[in-house]
């Protein structure tokens, strides 16, 4: 897994920063509170570039870089003598996960429901016609 997450504090490296990654992914809100995204590889530097932004993309939208995102800011905001920010941004991720999930469950409930009481109504062709069809013991 990669760990993108750095100080700034740290010595710049000879080449400029943009000319030394392989893959960048970054997120901007603006004024208006809209989201832009900006994603770039270097395939100059390897031919497989894309791949690892490619990584580099899963392992973010998929929550494996979350622990190192928040690490990063408990560290930076506990640095900067601002952890009431770092506690206000965990209270926010942790209501919008529970209500996540609230969703996700009041939606299966609501589909076997719904599935419960009327699924040989609802069905346009029924999977076992498919699976019958060519069979030499028709």
């Amino acid at each position: 897994m990669f760990n993108f997450f750095k100080r700034k504090n740290k010595p710049e490296p000879e080449l400029k920063y943009e000319q030394s990654n392989i893959a960048e992914l970054s997120f901007v809100v603006d004024m208006s509170g809209d989201t832009w995204v900006e994603c770039k590889w270097d395939a100059s530097f390897s031919d497989s570039a894309h791949m690892y932004f490619a990584e580099l993309l899963d392992n973010v939208s998929s929550g494996n870089m979350l622990d190192s995102a928040l690490e990063f800011v408990r560290e930076e905001t506990e640095r900067e003598g601002r952890l009431i920010e770092y506690q206000a941004i965990l209270t926010y991720l942790s209501q919008t996960h529970q209500e996540r999930m609230s969703l996700m469950v009041a939606d299966m409930m609501d589909n076997m429901t719904n599935t419960n009481t009327s699924t040989k109504d609802s069905l346009v062709v029924n999977p076992s016609d498919i699976l019958n069809r060519g069979h030499p013991h028709e």
